[in-house]
């Protein structure tokens, strides 16, 4: 099984479609969606910036940023469910479908996942990869430098989270992959599909 985080930035192009074809054909009972924050996560920043509230309480509203996205995945591919938490991505997993990861709030509290803007949701995607044993996490960005470099040097130079590191479980294969490259990522998916095997 595969956890694909789906960047934000991803809201403003055209080929956010064929992810979510893609993973709704062939990503059935092996791939969960974790959505980024993207705008709404900004709007969050904003806020804050001008009403200096409390990290606790931005990070409950950057948490629901992801659930807007989630719903904006949802809109754009009505096939794929959400799930609300890690056990409702069981779940839909041994039900045989592919889902949204909408993160419970009071789940990550217990987790003991700091609030704090150096976590976002490319951590929280390492964070579920590992609860869920997955076979590999996939990083789906927009940022040109994802095909150039490799996750150290994304993570020094911002384009995934200075936290995500810490969450990042060795076992677990982590793949960056740019936004146009989803045709690549779709063969990859349905060859293995095709024969009738879990991503690995």
């Amino acid at each position: 099984m595969w956890v694909v985080k789906l960047g934000g930035s991803l809201a403003d192009n055209e080929t956010l479609r064929h992810w979510l074809k893609t993973i709704a054909r062939f990503g059935q009972g092996r791939v969960v969606i974790v959505p980024g924050g993207g705008r709404f996560a900004d709007q969050v920043r904003e806020a804050q910036k001008r009403w200096q509230f409390s990290e606790n309480i931005a990070h409950a509203m950057a948490v629901l940023a992801m659930h807007q996205f989630g719903w904006l995945l949802k809109g754009l591919e009505p096939g794929l469910p959400l799930a609300q938490g890690i056990e409702s991505v069981r779940m839909m997993l041994g039900q045989q479908q592919a889902c949204i990861w909408l993160p419970a709030l009071g789940e990550l509290e217990r987790a003991g996942i700091p609030a704090s803007w150096e976590v976002t949701s490319d951590s929280l995607s390492a964070w579920l990869a590992g609860r869920l044993e997955a076979a590999r996490l996939c990083l789906v960005k927009s940022a040109p430098q994802v095909r150039l470099i490799n996750v150290p040097d994304l993570v020094a130079s911002g384009v995934i989270d200075s936290q995500f590191l810490r969450f990042a479980s060795s076992s677990i294969p982590i793949e960056c992959w740019h936004r146009s490259q989803h045709d690549a990522f779709a063969r990859r998916l349905q060859a293995y599909q095709d024969v009738g095997q879990k991503p690995g």
